[in-house]
C-alpha cells in the first residue's frame, strides 16, 4: 500500500513538473520557437535601421525615417524650408534691357525728351541713341496741336494710362491705355498755361502721375519728381519760329544755364585754359589749351552718362578723344584716344570755371 502511495506521488510530481517545463519553453521566443526567431530578426531590423538613419542623413531626414518623431521633423521641415508662410518682399524689376543706355537712378519710372512745337525734331536721334530702334516705328498720340514729347517708360511690365484734361471743368478722360507699355511720343498743351494731358504710370503696386509741360519762367522741361530728363542741351523750345533779338535771348539764357559753357583755367598761366560754348545745333565746341605742351583745336562734343565727350585735333592735326567731367566749378579732361605721342591715353588735366 505504502508502495503504491509513493508511486503515484511520484507520478503526481513528473506530471507537474512536465506541465511546468512545458510552459517555460512555449514563452521563450529567442530559443525554441520559429516565431520567436522572426521576430526578434524585424527588431534588430527596425533598430538598425532608425540607427543608420539617424547618422547617415541630416537631422530632418533623420526625423521622418524615425516612427514617432516623423511628424515632429515634417513640421520643422516645413517651417526651415518651405514658403507658404513666408512672404517675400516686393522685387524691383531689372530696367528694359533696351533702354541700357539712359542713365535711370533711384526710384525714377520714365524718361522724358521735348522735341518741340509741331514738330518731333531730333526724335530720330533719340531713336537711335536710346532706344536702338526706327523713329518710325514709335506710337504717336496726339491730344492738341501743342508740343511733341517722347516719353520712355522705365520697366518693362509697366503700366500706361493717358488722360485728357478738359481746360475748362478739369475732368479727366481715359483715352490710352497699355499693360505693358513701350516708349511713345505725344503730342499736347495747345495752351502754355494749362496742361491738357497726364499719364499715369504704375508699376506692381505703385503709381505715379505726371503731365508734361515747360516752365513759364525759363522755358526748361518739367520732368517730375520720378522722370528723367532727356532734352539735348540747347533745345530752346518756343510756340512759334523768332528770331532777331529774342532769339539771341533764348541762346544766351540756355549758355548761361549750361553747367559746361564757360571759360576755365588752371591757374598756372593764360595759354593753359580751356573754353566750352554751345552751338545752335546743341553740340558743344570745345577749346583746350595745356600749359607748354600744346592746344587741342576744333573740338566738338555732346553730353553722354560720362560726361561732355569731344573730339579734337592734336598737334599733328589727327583727332584726339577725350571726357570732361565736372565736380562743382572744377572741370577735369581725361584723354580717351590719343596717337600723339606727348598725350597718353587716362592722362587728365584740371581747370577751375572763372
Amino acid at each position: 500500500m505504502k508502495r503504491a502511495i509513493l508511486l503515484l506521488t511520484a507520478l503526481f510530481l513528473l506530471s507537474v513538473l512536465s506541465v511546468s517545463c512545458s510552459q517555460t519553453g512555449g514563452g521563450s521566443g529567442s530559443v525554441s520557437t520559429p516565431g520567436s526567431g522572426s521576430s526578434s530578426e524585424a527588431g534588430a531590423s527596425s533598430s538598425s535601421d532608425a540607427g543608420s538613419g539617424s547618422n547617415s542623413g541630416s537631422t530632418i531626414g533623420a526625423g521622418a525615417e524615425s516612427g514617432s518623431g516623423s511628424g515632429s521633423s515634417d513640421a520643422g521641415a516645413s517651417s526651415l524650408g518651405g514658403s507658404s508662410s513666408v512672404h517675400p518682399q516686393t522685387v524691383q524689376p531689372p530696367a528694359s534691357e533696351a533702354w541700357e543706355g539712359i542713365p535711370f537712378q533711384g526710384e525714377q519710372l520714365y524718361a522724358i525728351a521735348y522735341l518741340g512745337y509741331q514738330d518731333t525734331g531730333d526724335l530720330d536721334w533719340y531713336a537711335s541713341k536710346y532706344l536702338k530702334m526706327d523713329s518710325a516705328d514709335l506710337p504717336v498720340h496726339r491730344v492738341s496741336d501743342g508740343d511733341y514729347y517722347l516719353i520712355v517708360p522705365r520697366y518693362a511690365g509697366m503700366s500706361v494710362s493717358m488722360y485728357t484734361v478738359d481746360m475748362d471743368t478739369d475732368e479727366r478722360t481715359l483715352t490710352f491705355e497699355e499693360k505693358d507699355c513701350g516708349p511713345f511720343v505725344i503730342q499736347c498743351n495747345v495752351s502754355d498755361i494749362v496742361p491738357d494731358v497726364v499719364l499715369s504710370f504704375t508699376l506692381q503696386d505703385r503709381t505715379e502721375e505726371y503731365t508734361p509741360f515747360l516752365s513759364l519762367e525759363n522755358g526748361s522741361l518739367i520732368a517730375g519728381d520720378f522722370g528723367l530728363d532727356l532734352t539735348k542741351p540747347g533745345v530752346i523750345p518756343s510756340e512759334e519760329p523768332s528770331g532777331g533779338a529774342d532769339a539771341d535771348t533764348a541762346s544766351d539764357t540756355a549758355a548761361d544755364t549750361d553747367p559746361y559753357v564757360g571759360e576755365y583755367s588752371d591757374g598756372i598761366s593764360e595759354e593753359s585754359s580751356m573754353t566750352i560754348a554751345l552751338g545752335e545745333d546743341g553740340r558743344y565746341t570745345v577749346w583746350i589749351g595745356i600749359y607748354r605742351l600744346t592746344s587741342l583745336e576744333n573740338g566738338v562734343g555732346e553730353r553722354t552718362d560720362s560726361g561732355l565727350e569731344f573730339t579734337a585735333d592734336d598737334a599733328n592735326g589727327n583727332p584726339i578723344q577725350g571726357v570732361i567731367t565736372l565736380d562743382g566749378a572744377k572741370a577735369t579732361v581725361t584723354i580717351t584716344d590719343s596717337t600723339w605721342g606727348y598725350l597718353n591715353n587716362g592722362d587728365t588735366f584740371d581747370f577751375t570755371k572763372m
